[in-house]
């Protein structure tokens, strides 16, 4: 639902945000549930990198791979 494509979404994998892409227009708030808490607006802060490619996986609490 972004109106600049500036996200990167896989089934089953975090979604990730380009920043070069965004226009901080408050569509992502707005389409993702809030029950999942997913999107966090960071204010005056370095935004970190995201995930590596390869570690995007989604695991649910509870479904943790145990070693």
């Amino acid at each position: 639902r972004c109106p600049m494509d500036a996200i990167i979404s896989a089934k089953k994998q975090v979604h990730i945000i380009e920043q070069d892409k965004c226009i901080r227009c408050g569509a992502c708030f707005a389409a993702c549930p809030p029950q999942f808490s997913a999107i966090t607006k960071l204010v005056g802060e370095a935004v970190p990198p995201p995930p590596p490619e390869g570690q995007r996986d989604v695991v649910k609490k509870g479904k943790e791979a145990t070693a």
